[in-house]
């Protein structure tokens, strides 16, 4: 397990949130957890990395040429496993931390710039005044589902969420990285970690 947190911080962090340890049901064992690989349906991701470690789903932010920025397709793949873990009767927390050196840098805004220059831009009608146009836009924007949608609503899914959330902040989180962060019921900081709400 390549940089990963600290197992025993995750097993505490679990315990602090959920009052029980995730092995209390095995008296016999003392202290151990274990990497869990799923077999089956494991989806294989490219943009995070995922494990299951004693009833807690650990999401890894993996995208090294942007520092784990969030674009859409991390952001998908974070809220599909987000949704597994509400609906799974044996996973009860989640841990989601960023590959090092960086927890999140924010939101991959690169990606949100290629995604503006793709859109197709009409011009502006003669009848309107170009602050007329921009409403018009909002509103049909505001109307239907954005590909932006879930990166911009991943911190109010991780605040919604019925089971408890811990950040393993191993180091940078900006902008929506800290977004993130705070979103989460416990926040668990390295030595190296460093927030800022800049972006």
């Amino acid at each position: 397990m390549r940089d990963a947190p600290s197992i025993r911080l995750i097993h505490r962090a679990f315990v602090g949130a959920t009052g029980r340890s995730p092995l209390q049901e095995h008296d016999e064992i003392k202290y151990l957890i274990r990497p869990v690989h799923m077999k089956g349906n494991k989806m294989a991701y490219e943009y995070i990395e995922t494990q299951e470690i004693g009833g807690v789903l650990v999401i890894t932010m993996d995208d090294a040429p942007t520092r784990n920025a969030i674009g859409d397709e991390m952001a998908a793949e974070i809220n599909t496993e987000i949704e597994r873990l509400e609906d799974s009767p044996t996973l009860r927390a989640l841990v989601l931390t960023g590959r090092d050196p960086s927890f999140c840098s924010g939101a991959n805004v690169k990606r949100m710039d290629q995604s503006n220059e793709e859109r197709d831009e009409s011009p502006i009608p003669d009848d309107l005044t170009p602050w007329e146009h921009l409403d018009e836009q909002w509103e049909a924007d505001a109307s239907g589902e954005s590909d932006m949608d879930g990166v911009r609503f991943l911190p109010l899914t991780l605040h919604d969420m019925q089971k408890p959330t811990i950040a393993a902040v191993n180091g940078y989180a900006m902008g929506l990285g800290m977004g993130i962060a705070l979103s989460c019921d416990i926040r668990i900081a390295s030595e190296n970690a460093r927030f800022s709400e800049t972006f």
